[in-house]
């Protein structure tokens, strides 16, 4: 991705109005008396509002937000808190979408919601409802709330820049991130495992999660499929046994060392795909994700590094999936920070719609 250099974090937005084909439709003009956060709440808003309603432009929120001007001082010494539905245009952060758009992809992390059909009056869900605010600092858009978070895993800590091939990769941290995802699915009841679509059950249902139900062979993202159990399968045995033999080692076993690449090699010889091309990439871009379990239904999601109990995941409508957010009580009932995006196991498809839709502002 081209970097683009600015001595001026204003200049991340004045410098490209004039390259914008709808820059009379957005309404922004350069104004160096406005505060960086100013500026950047303005030209998110102006993004959504002016482009037909779309709200796609919270798939590029990222985090920590830190808009410190050139000098190593925010305007005037004060520190200026960007809005957490609003983009850090100046530090690109955690960005949420960017490891599917550098790859010439979807800008995407997880496997889209499929349209939302229309609520009970016949207004369609799949389009974004915008509300109007007295506050530029706030964006009102009507949603759907799903479901609270009761409790979250431990985040995935990734392995770094190593592949499943290379003598780095630590394949016993794929087995411990699995085990984290499946002790929150087995607090689910069975049925609420199957799906109408994909009647995966057991452990299947942990593995679609941790990916966020998609794979990439070939570079070319798509669903997790009954398909590719079969490898998975057998990159969670090379780590429970690579698990074992690691431990037989530190206590000198020679004999259950042998045993045990013994059956590395067999498992090796019976390969199904090589689960480099399958894996690797989602196992990456899963880094620094939590996984979840919502407190109703008891589905499990995988959601932002910052989730924690009392959080809510949401339908905003016209959004392409789900999204995680943090009540904040302080400016009144309704409103929320936004957190980022979120995969939850059960509404993927639509089957959240039923849901009465409310106000929802972000702040």
């Amino acid at each position: 991705r081209p970097q683009i250099f600015s001595k001026d974090p204003r200049d991340r937005i004045y410098a490209l109005l004039g390259l914008a084909s709808d820059m009379n439709e957005l309404g922004i003009s350069p104004d160096y008396g406005l505060s960086v956060d100013v500026v950047y709440t303005q030209a998110a808003r102006a993004m959504m509002v002016s482009g037909q309603g779309s709200i796609s432009l919270l798939e590029t929120v990222n985090f920590p937000k830190t808009v410190i001007m050139p000098d190593g001082h925010s305007d005037n010494g004060v520190p200026q808190r960007i809005a957490s539905w609003v983009p850090d245009f100046w530090h690109h952060g955690e960005s949420i979408s960017l490891p599917w758009a550098e790859k010439g992809g979807i800008a995407r992390l997880y496997t889209p919601i499929k349209p939302l059909p229309s609520d009970p009056q016949g207004t369609p869900l799949h389009t974004s409802r915008l509300l109007p605010t007295t506050d530029n600092k706030v964006f009102g858009v009507q949603g759907i709330i799903v479901d609270e978070i009761v409790c979250t895993g431990e985040v995935w800590q990734g392995n770094g820049d190593a592949t499943l091939d290379s003598n780095t990769f630590d394949v016993t941290l794929v087995n411990s991130y699995f085990q984290e995802v499946d002790a929150l699915c087995r607090l689910s009841s069975p049925e609420e495992k199957v799906q109408k679509d994909m009647e995966y059950v057991n452990d299947s249902w942990a593995m679609r999660i941790m990916l966020g139900d998609v794979i990439e062979p070939n570079s070319r993202p798509r669903r997790f499929g009954r398909e590719d159990v079969p490898p998975m399968h057998q990159l969670l045995e090379v780590a429970s046994v690579l698990k074992s033999l690691r431990q037989a080692t530190n206590e000198g076993n020679e004999r259950a060392r042998e045993h045990l690449l013994d059956k590395v090699r067999a498992i090796d010889r019976k390969r199904v795909t090589p689960a480099s091309s399958l894996f690797t990439s989602r196992l990456d871009v899963m880094t620094a994700k939590r996984p979840f379990r919502k407190n109703l239904n008891g589905y499990v999601g995988m959601g932002p590094h910052l989730a924690q109990p009392g959080d809510v995941v949401v339908l905003l409508c016209g959004a392409r999936m789900p999204y995680m957010l943090r009540p904040a009580p302080d400016h009144g009932v309704g409103y929320y920070q936004f957190l980022g995006e979120a995969y939850c196991h059960g509404i993927m498809d639509g089957e959240a719609s039923h849901l009465p839709v409310t106000d929802i502002y972000l702040v």
